[in-house]
């Protein structure tokens, strides 16, 4: 009965509470006095001692959402009114994802039209965006940039190999021509200047960071995309690095098989040679990194010497394709 009865008074103390996303929080709930704005009146955001800092010497902390593809080239007006909301809930990060990916609705700062053949910036959907970052920006919201994201890679005629019509990962960190397009595409994006702050994103200390790939790695891809034939003969070139990597490491079959070799078990199989091209690499983890148990499994493609060579390979594509984006 008592318990009844508090159930009932807990009811009549409920109070619905309307959120309305087109207009500011306001009252209690309006955190904007906590954002210390325009964003990037305190200089670029940097890394000391493992935290975040301003360049004026100013503690860096942020507090935000990921809002992908069309979200952030929305119409100028609902860019004003959205910038106000989001400072007004005390929002002071926007990350800018996905900006790339290839919709229906035309929601991507490339081009993929005729005209622009995935090569080229979308300069109304560009406009769009900076427009949004310059509204973000009066209130104090900084922006985390993204590059590498959903992109399709389009063929006019300058690859041996046509990619596949989808996201494409892992192939995007080792293909070179794939390399070469983000730095392109890296090129057009952070140094086109936003007519509504004056400043490039490369310069703009609005940007609070920039993230070269999106759950992306040598190591990782989602698998339902290996069913694609167009991937192919990217995956023949993984193969085909990944022999190369051990023929440079060993030197020879012999020594290879050598050092797969425990308890008088061969991980390697009698078809594999590394000369040949032939040695099959370890299978993708579908977004995480395969797993391998040291105590078993030692012949085969399961094996963890195989594994544990693939992985110092995988480090190493890692590694190159993110010093190659972060020199360029």
């Amino acid at each position: 009965m008592n318990s009844l009865a508090k159930t009932q008074k807990e009811k009549k103390m409920d109070k619905h509470i309307r959120i309305n996303a087109h207009t500011p929080a306001v009252g209690a709930l309006n955190f904007s006095y906590l954002l210390d704005a325009p964003a990037g009146k305190h200089g670029h955001t940097i890394v000391k001692d493992g935290s975040l800092y301003f360049e004026d010497g100013k503690r860096a902390r942020f507090v935000g959402f990921n809002i992908p593809g069309s979200g952030i080239m929305p119409k100028k007006e609902t860019a004003e009114a959205y910038a106000e909301r989001l400072a007004s809930i005390g929002c002071n990060v926007v990350r800018l994802h996905a900006e790339d990916n290839l919709r229906a609705d035309r929601s991507s700062i490339i081009d993929y039209s005729e005209e622009g053949k995935g090569r080229k910036l979308h300069k109304e959907n560009l406009d769009k965006l900076h427009y949004f970052v310059s509204e973000l920006k009066k209130r104090g919201i900084y922006v985390q940039v993204d590059l590498h994201c959903y992109r399709t890679f389009t063929n006019i005629g300058d690859m041996e190999n046509t990619p596949p019509k989808r996201q494409v990962k892992a192939m995007s960190i080792f293909n070179q021509k794939l390399i070469d397009l983000q730095k392109e595409y890296a090129t057009q994006y952070l140094t086109t200047v936003n007519p509504y702050t004056g400043f490039a994103l490369k310069d703009d200390p609005a940007v609070m960071c920039i993230q070269i790939t999106n759950e992306n790695s040598a190591f990782f891809v989602n698998v339902a995309e290996l069913a694609d034939p167009d991937r192919a003969p990217f995956e023949l070139e993984r193969k085909l690095r990944f022999n190369a990597f051990l023929l440079k490491k060993y030197g020879t079959r012999e020594a290879l098989a050598k050092a797969w070799t425990r308890n008088g078990e061969c991980a390697l199989l009698p078809y594999e040679d590394p000369e040949e091209g032939t040695v099959e690499p370890i299978e993708y983890g579908d977004y995480t990194q395969p797993y391998r148990d040291h105590r078993a499994y030692w012949v085969g493609l399961e094996s963890p010497a195989r594994y544990a060579d693939y992985m110092e390979y995988g480090m190493e594509l890692n590694k190159h394709y993110y010093k190659e984006m972060i020199d360029h």
